[in-house]
């Protein structure tokens, strides 16, 4: 049960959070979505992780913390705690500010699935356009092929940014709820609830 957690997790940032771009050079959506899949690529984890929006970030705990404290609750913390590297119970995530809780778990889930980082590398993403949704938020399309098994994955995602302090930053995107509810789920039931 836990291996299938990790799996929607890691389909969760490969895929579904775009979440960590600013458009610094030319400052449209586009070059934040470029920076966004060069950063990943490159696996430059502080670097995206500077650039997330601190309503991303903070969205982002938000949905892990209750996962934690479900399993400290249940006695199973240890295991679920594996998925953030470097932070050991509950009350230490809680603790964390939202960019180090991204990053632990970025950080746990390339250690748990190493091959995941050469998923990434090896990717070919295409960013299509965008379309204004005021003058604020913007919502990019690109196109995203990725190789596992020999077998290519061809997706396409809608990444939204907003502005914050004058710069394009991306967020969550709207499927990340339903991960998170699916993943809250799944801990339920691998947890005895």
């Amino acid at each position: 049960m836990v291996k299938r957690i990790i799996g929607l997790m890691a389909m969760l940032i490969i895929l579904a959070v775009p979440a960590t771009a600013v458009a610094q050079e030319t400052g449209t959506p586009e070059a934040a979505a470029r920076a966004y899949i060069k950063a990943m690529q490159q696996n430059q984890v502080d670097a995206f992780i500077a650039m997330m929006h601190p309503e991303a970030l903070a969205q982002f705990k938000k949905m892990m913390l209750p996962l934690a404290q479900t399993a400290a609750k249940k006695g199973k913390e240890k295991e679920l705690m594996v998925l953030f590297m470097g932070v050991k119970t509950a009350a230490q995530l809680e603790a964390l500010p939202p960019p180090a809780v991204f990053k632990a778990f970025y950080k746990g889930l390339l250690h748990m699935m190493p091959h995941m980082a050469k998923i990434l590398s090896g990717s070919q993403m295409e960013v299509l356009g965008h379309v204004n949704e005021g003058p604020d938020l913007a919502h990019v399309v690109y196109r995203a092929v990725m190789k596992m098994d020999q077998v290519n994955f061809q997706k396409l995602e809608v990444i939204s940014l907003k502005k914050y302090h004058g710069k394009w930053m991306v967020m969550l995107s709207g499927n990340i709820q339903g991960i998170a509810a699916q993943l809250k789920q799944q801990m339920s039931r691998a947890l005895g609830n």
